[in-house]
């Protein structure tokens, strides 16, 4: 046995320490975040704080329309409604809006709801569309929020449409100055999609 070697009991002592210091660290970040969380997480009321908006889908075991009507309500919302056909009720929501500049958004969440849209009645020439956002592709590119748009509503209605060209914020800050004058414009409706990841307007 070598003069200058431990004890057995050191290297093992050691070891284990780390290993419970590693196992109360990784503890005590579950009990940090909440986690894990067995309760429906959109009944938190401490799950948003800005009361912007909420999606729930109508799906799993803890679904509770009863509670989730209760919770919403708490957040004090402007307006709350329970629809069965929502792209009917969007449709129903434009006409009662009855906008002359609409800012659209992308993605496949408002899909159904240009093309009920679409299908109205309306004075589409006095109509101005615009953009909430779009990606720097080109207009008949497959990820153009444009080229959606177009496919099932854009390309139907008379009505002028203002897409985002060129990566250009300046020249559409001006395209929306020529309509709305200068300063912060203001829509008469904006269009609102809610991506899977949680974005709205490439905002997450």
């Amino acid at each position: 046995k070598p003069m200058i070697s431990l004890p057995a009991f050191i290297p093992v002592t050691f070891e284990a320490g780390v290993l419970i210091g590693g196992t109360m660290t990784l503890a005590a970040l579950l009990v940090a975040c909440g986690l894990p969380d067995f309760s429906t997480p959109v009944l938190d009321r401490d799950l948003t704080h800005d009361r912007f908006a909420i999606f729930i889908p109508e799906s799993g075991r803890e679904w509770n329309e009863a509670r989730t009507l209760e919770f919403l309500k708490g957040t004090t919302p402007v307006e709350l409604r329970v629809v069965e056909d929502l792209d009917e009720a969007v449709a129903a929501q434009f006409l009662e809006c009855s906008p002359r500049t609409v800012a659209l958004a992308g993605g496949t969440t408002p899909r159904g709801g240009y093309a009920a849209i679409s299908r109205l009645e309306y004075p589409w020439p006095k109509t101005h569309f615009f953009f909430g956002d779009e990606r720097c592709v080109p207009v008949d590119d497959p990820d153009s929020n444009f080229r959606m748009a177009s496919e099932v509503l854009l390309s139907k209605v008379p009505a002028i449409a203002h897409p985002m060209t060129g990566c250009d914020p300046d020249a559409y800050e001006a395209e929306l100055a020529s309509v709305m004058g200068p300063g912060l414009p203001r829509f008469d409706m904006v269009f609102l999609g809610l991506g899977t990841d949680g974005n709205t307007a490439s905002h997450f």
